[in-house]
């Protein structure tokens, strides 16, 4: 048997075995065992992490997500998820999610103990100075509290803008675009 041979059987073998371990790993996922799915629900869903809308197929046993995976009748994503969309599953099943809103009621850390930190480590020790410690609220509680603090936080910067208050009821600056007005991430 010639080199050229012998490597080219040595390659094909190789990629032949990288390609079950692939599969094994990243279509078993954490999620749970693939037997059966053509017997399952499927629901469709589109990701929510981006723009893109890439379809999400979810393998529904009764109430419980068995499986997911990228829906291969979808001209955009043609089956594939990204790792957010593989992840999509932890929206619902995590043990790390809030079920409800929470209110901290620990103190925060005054930011220029955060701006102060030159290292990790330094930022670690000013987050263990201040835990954060949280209680369950109802989420009448947290549309209150939200609305008050956008409140102040309004009326603080129309005082110290000189921003007009409209008092007839409706506002024409920033009608179209009130995230312009109040502010975003963006």
């Amino acid at each position: 048997m010639c080199m050229r041979v012998f490597i080219t059987l040595r390659v094909n073998k190789l990629v032949t075995a990288l390609k079950t371990i692939y599969k094994s790993i990243w279509e078993l996922g954490e999620i749970g065992g693939k037997r059966g799915l053509e017997e399952l629900r499927i629901v469709k869903a589109i990701c929510p992490y981006c723009s893109v809308g890439c379809s999400i197929d979810f393998y529904v046993d009764s109430d419980k997500i068995i499986w997911l995976a990228g829906s291969k009748d979808s001209y955009i994503n043609q089956g594939a998820l990204c790792p957010k969309g593989v992840a999509s599953y932890q929206l619902i099943k995590n043990n790390l999610r809030f079920l409800r809103p929470m209110m901290r009621t620990g103190p925060k850390p005054p930011v220029e103990e955060i701006l102060r930190a030159k290292s990790w480590d330094d930022l670690l020790a000013v987050i263990k100075k201040y835990p954060p410690n949280w209680r369950p609220i109802t989420w009448d509680e947290a549309l209150e509290y939200i609305a008050d603090r956008l409140s102040k936080i309004l009326a603080e910067w129309r005082r110290r803008t000189g921003a007009p208050v409209h008092k007839d009821g409706y506002f024409y600056v920033g009608r179209e675009n009130p995230v312009q007005i109040l502010g975003s991430s963006v």
